[in-house]
């Protein structure tokens, strides 16, 4: 009895292996699919919002030098430091 119990288990989980698979492919994968695009949305939407934010700054850089530069093309007290930001020097 003991043995004829363990081989028709060992039977039934051959036969469920379809079924395992089928599941596996089913649920598992799309599942790690949407993980993945929403983790590649929300860095998209970080990226986005970071432009938007470079974008007004620079806007509102550049109307504070049109207000206080003789030349904004050439400023004198605003001065953009490359990978680092900005650096005000008063005038003398």
């Amino acid at each position: 009895m003991g043995d004829g119990g363990r081989i028709g288990s060992v039977t039934r989980d051959r036969a469920n292996w379809p079924v395992l698979l089928s599941l596996v492919l089913v649920v598992v994968v799309p599942a790690a699919c949407i993980i993945w695009f929403m983790t590649e949305a929300a860095g998209n939407q970080a990226d986005a919002a970071r432009q938007r934010l470079s974008e007004a700054l620079r806007g509102q850089l550049r109307l504070l030098r049109d207000r206080i530069e003789a030349d904004s093309s050439q400023p004198t007290y605003i001065h953009t430091i490359r990978d680092v930001g900005y650096r005000f020097e008063p005038g003398d």
